[in-house]
């Protein structure tokens, strides 16, 4: 008889935990589109327009999706856990 493994978090603990991830993950979307719009503003010319272009979107973005890793990472790990 096979049993289900239970962690240690709620349904309503695991729910918290996922709204966090999604929040930061919108700000930081919003924190590095505007640092990136900032930068391309001053450094190439005053005619940037918001968003930036997909190309500088995307390069912007990645210091975002590090982050979030390195958060779920932390998550998962800390319910007893691995990636590998």
């Amino acid at each position: 008889m096979n049993k289900i493994q239970e962690t240690k978090y709620s349904d309503k603990n695991l729910a918290n935990r996922a709204l966090f991830l999604l929040l930061l993950r919108l700000v930081l979307i919003l924190l590095f589109s505007v640092i990136s719009w900032f930068l391309l503003k001053i450094l190439v010319n005053d005619s940037v327009k918001f968003p930036p272009g997909m190309l500088y979107a995307t390069i912007s973005l990645l210091p975002m999706n590090l982050i979030c890793f390195t958060v779920v990472k932390g998550m998962i790990e800390s319910e007893g856990e691995s990636l590998t």
